[in-house]
């Protein structure tokens, strides 16, 4: 076994062949299929990994809890992968089975919201986050990232108080300071916006360019007093 093991660190390729070989002979062997996979992941051959870690849950009797955290690494690694090559469709699977395995990684979870960020799939962003934070108690940093969320697809009353709230939480987070900051010039030039238009008799857009600094930053006592 700790031949095996060592050559699966020095020379992955051949560790493979020589397992392949030995499983041919015991396929029963839960353990050889488990140093196979290692093997293959140490190739960064991800998929042949994920099924050889598969197949020895399958046959047991190894520790399972250990094999289910190692076949969540794999995943994970997999994701990370696909996401260097830009196919963040397949990655957030990746990194969907991973959570499946380690249901309460942060890491994981906090993959899986990228991923869909950048898929632009905001309502499973927002639900992925709420639920973190359900998880978590109270987290600045997942405050932050549903402020940017809620920036991203327009609803800023959300994004200011949840940049708000992160603030409350870590008053150093520079990220959160940066997006109130952001919400709260949104709203001035809102406002000149609306003065503009009211200046020139132009009621209807002066009341929705007052609104919108409303929404941008709805604690300004004066964008209320103006509409």
């Amino acid at each position: 076994m700790q031949e095996v093991a060592e050559l699966v660190k020095s020379n992955p390729r051949g560790a493979v062949i020589k397992l392949t070989r030995a499983i041919a002979l015991q396929p029963k062997n839960a353990e050889l299929f488990r140093q196979r996979a290692e093997a293959y992941e140490a190739l960064f051959d991800y998929h042949p990994a994920i099924l050889n870690f598969r197949k020895a849950l399958l046959l047991g009797p190894l520790n399972k809890e250990a094999l289910t955290f190692r076949l969540a690494e794999v995943y994970c690694a997999y994701g990370e992968r696909l996401c260097e090559g830009k196919q963040h469709l397949q990655a957030l699977e990746m990194f969907k089975m991973a959570l499946e395995y380690q249901p309460h990684n942060r890491e994981y979870a906090l993959k899986r919201i990228t991923c869909l960020s950048v898929l632009k799939r905001y309502d499973e962003c927002i639900e992925m986050i709420k639920k973190q934070l359900e998880e978590e108690g109270t987290s600045s940093g997942l405050y932050t990232s549903r402020s940017v969320l809620h920036m991203m697809f327009g609803n800023n009353t959300q994004a200011f108080y949840d940049a708000c709230r992160a603030l409350e939480l870590d008053p150093s987070n520079f990220e959160a300071s940066h997006l109130k900051d952001e919400l709260e010039a949104k709203a001035e030039s809102f406002k000149s916006q609306a003065i503009a238009h009211a200046l020139v008799g132009e009621r209807a857009e002066a009341i929705k360019s007052i609104t919108s600094a409303i929404k941008s930053n709805p604690q300004g006592m004066d964008y209320h007093i103006f509409r």
